[in-house]
């Protein structure tokens, strides 16, 4: 069996077309940039720009990766791309219609960003995770790769370590006045342990009055 993420023939088209992706996407960066300079001779104008192109991540950055969670990823960043694509050409089309604006590179650069933080979020969470099949990592293939990787837990008893300072800290604390946290409920209660009872929901003590 071929090891490693190449293995996957949609995975080695996927990694090819990130390449080719990010090769445009940092032409893009650099182009439009250029372009509000030669514009409006403004590096506050360009900067502008690079701003706009991050409002995105900070917008919808959370969201969008909830609602990635529950769509087909293919599909989306193929979509992504193809959105990319569209309103890239909607640059030099806004041009020859002479409709071009320094407002329309902004909202142009803004939707951008957002196919950017959709695309991102997909790729980085969202990806990399489904190299592994379901049926490659279960009980009964632990034996062959323990066989073929070594056991990786095997290093933990090369450095044993004392919990004698953790035991100094605990005496430590307790001759400062501080106690234990409450425990679990399973467990019986422990000296010096706080109240399992909220403060609102402990009974209390009757007045003597």
């Amino acid at each position: 069996m071929r090891l490693g993420p190449l293995r996957h023939p949609w995975f080695a088209a996927f990694s090819g077309s990130v390449g080719l992706g990010g090769i445009g996407d940092e032409v893009a960066r650099l182009a439009l940039p250029l372009l509000i300079l030669d514009l409006t001779h403004s590096i506050a104008a360009a900067a502008t720009l690079r701003l706009v192109q991050a409002l995105p991540y900070v917008f919808f950055g959370g969201i969008l990766g909830v609602l990635i969670d529950r769509a087909d990823k293919r599909k989306l960043l193929i979509g992504c791309d193809a959105l990319s694509v569209a309103l890239t050409l909607t640059i030099p089309v806004s041009v020859a219609a002479g409709v071009f604006s320094l407002n329309l590179l902004y909202v142009i650069g803004f939707l951008l960003g957002t196919v950017e933080v959709a695309w991102g979020v997909t790729t980085d969470f969202s990806v990399i995770p489904a190299l592994v099949e379901p049926d490659e990592l279960t009980i009964a293939t632990v034996p062959g790769r323990v066989a073929t990787q070594g056991d990786p837990w095997a290093p933990l008893s090369d450095n044993p370590q004392s919990l004698d300072p953790l035991l100094v800290l605990h005496e430590r604390d307790r001759e400062a006045g501080l106690p234990d946290a409450p425990w679990p409920p399973v467990y019986p209660k422990m000296p010096g342990e706080l109240p399992r009872v909220a403060p609102s929901r402990a009974r209390k003590a009757p007045d003597p009055g």
